[in-house]
């Protein structure tokens, strides 16, 4: 995992922007946190910028946050967003669901809130972190397996255990069985 985080927050309210963002950074040491008054300048930001999770209040002067969510699900699919509310809404948080928030949080009064915040933002940072991985590995291993595969001789790729993960056809008809049978063995 990298060891900064990297998190835009958009809030029309200057001064409630920057203390959230001064007590993001207390809490977490690893949070880097800009602010966006408006969604237009957090959009710019975020095409200038490569930001690790975008936080968003919902009341916002252009446009609401779900309408901004969607905005940014649209141009950047896989960033975490997480809508930042005023006031508990049903009709709000079945909206958010819907436009593909990654969480949804409600504001509190008194510091804990921040803490939760950011212990929301690390979860979704690293959640996010790790299927981008995983999505990477996942391709690494089909490129091996393309390449085994296509291999006029014999050839695979063992465990640390020294099990078959990929088995070319070669090698199969050479054990006279199949590479489904040899792989796990």
């Amino acid at each position: 995992m990298n060891d900064s985080i990297e998190v835009l927050h958009v809030d029309v309210n200057s001064t409630s922007a920057e203390f959230t963002a001064t007590s993001l950074e207390r809490e977490n040491n690893r949070f880097s946190v800009e602010t966006a008054p408006t969604t237009d300048q957090g959009l710019d930001e975020l095409a200038k910028e490569e930001f690790d999770c975008v936080v968003s209040e919902y009341v916002l002067a252009d446009q609401n946050g779900i309408e901004f969510v969607r905005t940014v699900r649209e141009q950047f699919p896989d960033i975490p967003l997480i809508l930042y509310i005023g006031e508990r809404s049903e009709k709000v948080a079945i909206e958010a669901i819907s436009a593909d928030v990654t969480d949804y949080l409600q504001k509190e009064t008194g510091t804990d809130q921040y803490t939760v915040l950011a212990n929301t933002i690390t979860n979704a940072v690293e959640s996010t972190q790790s299927q981008t991985k995983l999505v990477e590995r996942n391709k690494k291993f089909y490129r091996y397996k393309q390449m085994v595969n296509s291999m006029q001789e014999a050839a695979c790729v063992y465990d640390e255990s020294g099990r078959f993960v990929i088995v070319n056809e070669y090698l199969a008809n050479w054990y006279d069985t199949t590479r489904e049978e040899l792989q796990g063995q």
